[in-house]
C-alpha cells in the first residue's frame, strides 16, 4: 500500500544515538517503500515545531517519557497522535519497530 510522505516529529536531545535512530527509521521506511520526513527537536521547541512542521505523528524518546502527559496536551491541541519509543527499540535502533508503532497510531 503506497502512502504519501508522512511527517514524524521526534522529540529528544540531539545525541549521536538520536542521529543513528533517525537513520534506522529512514532505512526501515525505505525497505518498506514508505516515505517519511523526520524532524528532530528538543522538548523546549516542540510547540513551534508542531506549528512549523505540522507532523502526522510525534514520538518521544524514552528519556523524555516523564513528559508524556504534558506533551499529550500539546499534541491533542494539534490533533496529532503521540507515542513514547520503547527503551529496547531505542537502544537497539529498531527502526522497523518504531515505524510499526508510528503506522499503528496513524491507522487509528
Amino acid at each position: 500500500m503506497a502512502m504519501g510522505n508522512k511527517k514524524l516529529l521526534l522529540v529528544g536531545d540531539q545525541t549521536p544515538t538520536i542521529t543513528r535512530l533517525v537513520s534506522a527509521i529512514k532505512k526501515a521506511a525505505t525497505a518498506q517503500e514508505k516515505s517519511y520526513t523526520i524532524v528532530v527537536t528538543s522538548y523546549s521547541h516542540v510547540d513551534e515545531q508542531l506549528r512549523a512542521v505540522q507532523p502526522d505523528i510525534v514520538l518521544l524518546t524514552p528519556q523524555l517519557a516523564y513528559l508524556k502527559a504534558e506533551m499529550q496536551r500539546l499534541t491533542d491541541e494539534f490533533g496529532v497522535p503521540l507515542a513514547v519509543i520503547k527503551l529496547t527499540d531505542y537502544t537497539q535502533l529498531a527502526g522497523d519497530h518504531i515505524l510499526l508503532i508510528a503506522e499503528q497510531l496513524l491507522a487509528t
